[in-house]
């Protein structure tokens, strides 16, 4: 197979190319054309980064239950890998690293635990469970990893997710809403006062998008 390369010069946009998804569909099928996903934003004279490949798993998301996450609350993640690939995945490994130093990068003394899973049809995905325990507020960063001898495509096997663990909310009607201007004065805009009457901060200073103005009592 020859592959030519033609320059189109004068051309700008995101810097990534347009590549055919299979090569035995028209081209006139705009279904049969994506963009690049390759880490160099293009593939000339390779097989075309979004092209199916015979085998090929991907990590496509972890949740964590339950949500928000909360200080010294047992927490589950969710890890779901996809099969991209052609064909059947028939034996892979599943894991799950708590990146502790946020290097991104997945070290043995981080594995939070593996499994082992089976039978994985082309087109289909499994997701699962890990056990984390709790934490105390602040920043968590995970990493899942697929491992899997036949992948043809290892940029995709691996995810990395931040979570914010939270402090637990303030009692019921801690913030209340104390005084709203509904009818203002001319020029003057309306205004609604929140009362906080927790002892806690409040760390947020936005209602909906809209900026607060905190006045000290």
């Amino acid at each position: 197979m020859t592959h030519l390369l033609i320059q189109v010069c004068g051309a700008r946009g995101s810097g990534r190319s347009l590549e055919r998804i299979n090569v035995d569909l028209p081209s006139s099928d705009n279904t049969n054309w994506g963009t690049s996903v390759s880490p160099n934003n293009a593939t000339p004279g390779k097989v075309n980064s979004i092209t199916p490949k015979d085998y090929d798993l991907t990590i496509s998301e972890i949740n964590l239950s339950p949500s928000p996450p909360i200080q010294n609350t047992d927490l589950t993640a969710t890890v779901t890998t996809a099969n991209i690939g052609i064909n059947q995945a028939n034996s892979f490994t599943v894991e799950l690293y708590n990146d502790v130093n946020f290097d991104s990068t997945p070290q043995p003394g981080e594995l939070i635990n593996s499994f082992e899973l089976t039978n994985l049809a082309s087109g289909d995905s499994v997701s699962q469970e890990f056990e984390l325990g709790s934490f105390t507020a602040g920043d968590l960063q995970l990493i899942a990893v697929v491992e899997f001898n036949q992948d043809e495509d290892n940029t995709n096997n691996q995810l990395v997710e931040e979570f914010i663990i939270n402090e637990p909310p303030p009692p019921f009607n801690s913030i209340v809403i104390n005084e709203i201007m509904y009818a203002p004065s001319s020029g003057e805009p309306e205004w609604v006062e929140i009362y906080n009457r927790s002892d806690r901060n409040l760390r947020s200073r936005l209602v909906g998008n809209l900026p607060m103005q905190l006045i000290p009592r």
